[in-house]
């Protein structure tokens, strides 16, 4: 089967699962990365694979998983990559252009940060990756990014590079003009949707772009 989607269930903590469920479907693949098949299990869902080096699964979630016959892919503990980076490998190799990491943000500030650099690897460049936390939506901004939500929306974009040039917005309303954004200054922060649809373009460096989702009746159609 072609999957149109790959969501990651990583071992941080899921906002709004609820939410979440009303974007599962039958297109979409499910990949529990390590300590993050117990969200899966939350959810009464049953992943497509387990990979990771299995430290941080409960042994009686790894069995269940053992019984489901869910393949499992285990990782070395001692490794130069991350269980997502692997994970993340695993997907593209399967031609699923569009990734939606969950549960990416947590208690551990080294493994959210690690999260979020992830989407800055070269490799991924050609695919869509980006972070989803319930009301929020994070991704890196390399070239051009078009943005849906709702007017009112805020929009925060921080250079992950020392700085990025060039970069130009339309549908905000605080508008950038081929600027210059340092990773020292917040210029930035808290941006505004000024109608349902934005647009970011950047000539030159990485630029982590943070969509906080307003609660309304269209928020459904625009979760992701």
């Amino acid at each position: 089967m072609k999957y149109a989607r790959a969501f990651v269930f990583l071992n941080g903590e899921i906002n709004h699962p609820e939410k979440l469920l009303a974007m599962l479907n039958a297109e979409v693949y499910l990949v529990a990365v390590d300590g993050g098949l117990r969200h899966l299990l939350a959810l009464n869902m049953k992943p497509h694979i387990l990979i990771g080096d299995l430290d941080s699964v409960h042994p009686a979630e790894l069995k269940w998983a053992q019984e489901q016959g869910i393949p499992i892919v285990q990782l070395p503990v001692k490794k130069d990559e991350t269980d997502l980076e692997a994970a993340l490998q695993h997907i593209i190799e399967l031609g699923i252009l569009d990734i939606v990491l969950l549960a990416a943000i947590g208690n551990r500030i080294d493994h959210t940060l690690a999260n979020i650099f992830i989407l800055t690897k070269p490799d991924f460049n050609k695919h869509s990756i980006r972070i989803w936390d319930g009301n929020q939506e994070i991704s890196v901004i390399t070239e051009s990014m078009d943005i849906f939500g709702n007017k009112g929306d805020l929009l925060s974009l921080l250079p992950l590079s020392e700085r990025v040039l060039g970069v130009t917005t339309e549908g905000l309303e605080y508008p950038l003009e081929h600027e210059a954004l340092y990773v020292w200054n917040a210029r930035g922060v808290s941006n505004v949707m000024s109608s349902h649809h934005a647009n970011v373009t950047v000539l030159e460096g990485n630029l982590l772009c943070i969509h906080f989702k307003s609660m309304n009746g269209q928020e459904k159609e625009n979760l992701l």
